[in-house]
């Protein structure tokens, strides 16, 4: 039995499959949470990333058939494998290293 030929992977599947957002302030978070994941939606993106520097706080989001899905969340100084990254292991302080507490 021979192996499936191997689909070489097109822009828009990078596009669809990978996104970070950075929510700084209470403003952006607001527009963060509603236009910008309902724009990521509409393009079939499948994660998010919610970054909040202050609460050091990186949530993890999936989109599914009835929109975003919170996944995960981890805090302060976790080291994570957050998906769609999940072959990387993320050391989180490393974010906060520059931020005021």
């Amino acid at each position: 039995m021979s192996e499936p030929a191997a689909r070489r992977a097109t822009y828009e599947d990078v596009l669809a499959a990978r996104l970070g957002l950075r929510s700084d302030s209470p403003a952006t978070e607001q527009r963060d949470r509603t236009l910008k994941l309902a724009t990521y939606g509409r393009a079939e993106v499948r994660h998010a990333w919610l970054v909040d520097p202050d609460q050091r706080l990186l949530e993890v989001l999936r989109l599914g058939p009835e929109g975003w899905v919170r996944i995960a969340a981890h805090r302060d100084d976790e080291r994570v494998r957050a998906e769609p990254f999940d072959a990387v292991e993320l050391e989180l302080g490393l974010l906060w290293a520059d931020v005021g507490r």
